[in-house]
Parts: C-alpha cells; structure tokens; sequence
C-alpha cells in the first residue's frame, strides 16, 4: 500500500496528471488517512527508502494532524517513530530541504503541545532532555563546544521554534480554553527546562562567534531568543 500512496502523491501533484486521475489520487490519499491504521501507514511511508521529499512532507503533514487525535499509545508510536527517523537522519547526517526540516519541526512541536506538562498528564516530561541527548548536543549545554553536529542543532533550533508558533504567537486568535492550555504549558517550562534552553542558546552564540561561520545557526539562536524573551521570565 506504501507504493499506491507514493504514486498517488506523485500524481496529486503532478503538473500534467489528467484532472480525473489527480482527484482520484487525492480521494486514496483522503482514505487512507482516515484509516484506523493510519499513523502505521504514513510513519512507513516518512521511513520507505523510495518515499520522495515530497511524499516525506505529505507523511509528515498527515501525522502531525493524527497527533490531535490520537490516544496516548498512539501518541507514543508516533514519537518513537519520528525519533527514530531522526536519529537515522543524524547519524547519517541527511540534510534533507529546508521545507522538509521545518515539517519534522512542527511534528515534534505537536507531540510537545500533547504531550509534555502536567496538563498533558506529564506523558513526555522529559522533551527536551531527551531531544538534547537525541541531537547530541550535551557539551552545548556547558559552555562553548565544538563537538556538536551541525544538522542536529539546526534540527533543535527549528523545533524550539516551532514550539513558541503552538504556544506563543500573537499572529493567531486562540479560544479561552487554548489559551488557558498554552499558559499552563508556558509556566511548565519556566519551572523546569527555560534555564536549559537559555543556557544552550547562549553557548550556540558563543560557539558561532568564536568559529566565525555558521550563520544561518546564528540567525536561527537569535529567532529563538527573540520569539522567547517576552514570556520567559
């Protein structure tokens, strides 16, 4: 079924494709989302060795709307899944396309907003502990270092990103009761990991400075910090 969803998503988007032929593709792509096993489904396809860049976003997209309605089990397959991608992405230091990282962003960044906090039944408190540890990224933590992956600390910079866009953005209108949701996840993090991330980011301006290079890690420090600082203290 993995090879009727890539040709469907190679269709669906496909510039030439008959107009009959795209709608019908978008029609399985629509049912198999649905399905009861579709977290399975399009955590093989994010996995599949012949899944495009394109068929990677459509996989990512298609979980990170599952998480909202996902049980906890199902909210656990989804992480173990999305950690071991990522972890396959690190060792082997896969740079996948700008669009691409900042989907795996905003995956991880859902699983935060439905799982991290007492407000989530603390189902993953330790979130940002274990994408550290995950992304290598210990010695960042202590001071300057340049033992640190690149493509990691570009992961974790965008998925802390991501984060203050669920919990933070003034762009949107929220209801009372997210609002109420997002404060509670804020105040979690101000007790227990925004000294942590502080600290790292400081340590990644540092490193940066002294190396002189790796800008666009630079730029994407000082996004987070400037996202951050109106509500971290």
């Amino acid at each position: 079924m993995i090879h009727q969803i890539q040709q469907a998503v190679g269709i669906a988007n496909s510039s030439t494709a008959d107009l009959v032929l795209k709608k019908q593709a978008l029609e399985y792509i629509g049912q198999a989302k649905s399905s009861d096993n579709a977290a399975h489904l399009f955590s093989s396809l994010l996995q599949d060795s012949n899944s495009d860049d394109l068929c990677k976003f459509v996989a990512l997209q298609v979980l990170s709307d599952l998480v909202s309605e996902s049980n906890k089990d199902q909210l656990f397959f989804i992480k173990t899944a999305i950690i071991e991608f990522l972890r396959g992405k690190v060792s082997q230091d896969a740079r996948d396309p700008e669009y691409v990282r900042n989907k795996i962003a905003e995956l991880v960044s859902r699983l935060f907003y439905y799982m991290y906090g007492e407000v989530n039944g603390n189902l993953w408190s330790t979130y940002f502990q274990d994408l550290i540890q995950l992304f290598g990224l210990g010695p960042l933590q202590n001071g300057v270092s340049s033992e640190y992956s690149v493509l990691s600390l570009d992961y974790f910079l965008r998925i802390s990103l991501a984060i203050n866009s669920e919990i933070a953005d003034q762009t949107f209108v929220r209801s009372k009761e997210i609002q109420v949701k997002n404060n509670r996840l804020k105040d979690t993090m101000r007790l227990q990991d925004v000294q942590l991330l502080t600290s790292l980011w400081f340590h990644v301006l540092k490193t940066v400075q002294q190396q002189q290079q790796q800008y666009e890690l630079a730029g994407l420090t000082l996004s987070c910090i400037g996202s951050y600082i109106s509500w971290v203290d």
